[in-house]
């Protein structure tokens, strides 16, 4: 399998480093509402970074082991399969 992909490792960190300076500037003394404020702006984060991604130029390809199964073709390892597509689509 070939694929173009996006690199969630840098949405992320991008939205929880963001998350962060949001909360150090609203000064927030008690820590149960830091916590949820961070919560808030991660994920108010992460959709915005999801939303403005483009895929890459470049492709991660992997093989895979495939059988076939009652006249269909399936991966051997349905596990490895997932998580396998999972890696190419983030960039791994």
């Amino acid at each position: 399998m070939k694929s173009t992909y996006i690199n969630e490792v840098a949405i992320d960190e991008k939205a929880a480093n963001d998350a962060l300076e949001a909360v150090k500037q609203m000064g927030l003394t008690d820590e149960n509402e830091v916590v949820s404020k961070f919560g808030d702006e991660y994920i108010k984060n992460l959709v915005m970074g999801y939303q403005s991604a483009t895929p890459s130029q470049d492709t991660k390809e992997k093989t895979f082991k495939i059988t076939k199964q009652h006249g269909v073709w399936l991966p051997e390892s349905m596990v490895e399969f997932g998580n396998g597509i999972g890696l190419i689509a983030s960039g791994q």
